[in-house]
């Protein structure tokens, strides 16, 4: 990952905290603890909700975008469903593989 991704991202993840932060009628505040990198395009942010619990969220950029980094708090269904994906594309890329 470039400098200047690892500069946008965790800009890009101390706006998230700061959003939930700022949340009407919501009394909590968030912060970012750490910052994981998954790849050059993907990393996962853990985030400090006071006053004592903490929250994931899944980010991952997106080349050629207005807004290349995106992110989700993912469920235990999503990343259950992302397992099941990676031996489905796996399976692709193995028919695909002759045909370039």
């Amino acid at each position: 990952m470039t400098k200047e991704h690892k500069q946008e991202l965790r800009e890009y993840a101390e706006r998230i905290a700061k959003g939930f932060s700022m949340r009407p009628n919501y009394s909590e505040s968030f912060h970012v603890e750490d910052i994981q990198i998954a790849s050059e395009s993907m990393a996962f942010v853990k985030m400090k909700k006071f006053p004592s619990e903490k929250c994931a969220a899944f980010l991952f950029f997106r080349v050629k975008s207005d807004k290349p980094w995106r992110w989700f708090c993912p469920t235990d269904s999503h990343i259950l469903g992302m397992r099941y994906f990676e031996e489905f594309k796996r399976r692709i890329e193995n028919e695909n593989y002759d045909k370039d």
